[in-house]
């Protein structure tokens, strides 16, 4: 029996969101609003990690069930 996984637990999609995340981020710096871009590269480092533990298995950052 194939578990079926989310497509947001895909590494592919967590790559794209983490560079989303980090354009916000960017953005936000060359506003000025070092916290708020803190806050963005914080999460697009997250979602990195979780899309590399995703190309292992998705099970790695999510419970299946």
């Amino acid at each position: 029996m194939k578990e079926s996984f989310s497509p947001s637990l895909h590494s592919e999609t967590l790559f794209v969101k983490s560079k989303v995340y980090i354009r916000r981020g960017f953005r936000a710096q060359s506003d000025g609003d070092i916290e708020e871009y803190q806050l963005w590269a914080s999460l697009a480092i997250e979602l990195l990690g979780k899309a590399a533990l995703s190309c292992v298995h998705p099970s790695l950052i999510a419970d299946p069930t």
